[in-house]
C-alpha cells in the first residue's frame, strides 16, 4: 500500500524575506483554504507580539 504525504522541508536563514517566502510558498499546500491558513499564521503572530509586550520577569 502506498503512503502519499505532502511534506514541506525548508532550509533558510532567519531573515524576514526568507520567512515571508516560506509563508507564501507553503500556501500551495492549502489550496482552497489559504484564507484559513493565513488567519492561523496571523493569530500566531499576534500572540507572539502580545508576549513581547509583556514585562520580562526579574528585571
Amino acid at each position: 500500500m502506498a503512503i502519499v504525504r505532502n511534506k514541506l522541508m525548508v532550509e533558510l536563514y532567519p531573515t524576514v524575506q526568507d520567512v515571508c517566502e516560506v509563508i507564501s510558498h507553503a500556501g500551495a499546500f492549502h489550496q482552497g483554504q489559504e484564507d484559513k491558513y493565513l488567519e492561523a499564521i496571523k493569530a500566531c503572530i499576534e500572540k507572539r507580539l502580545e508576549e513581547l509586550k509583556q514585562p520580562k520577569g526579574g528585571d
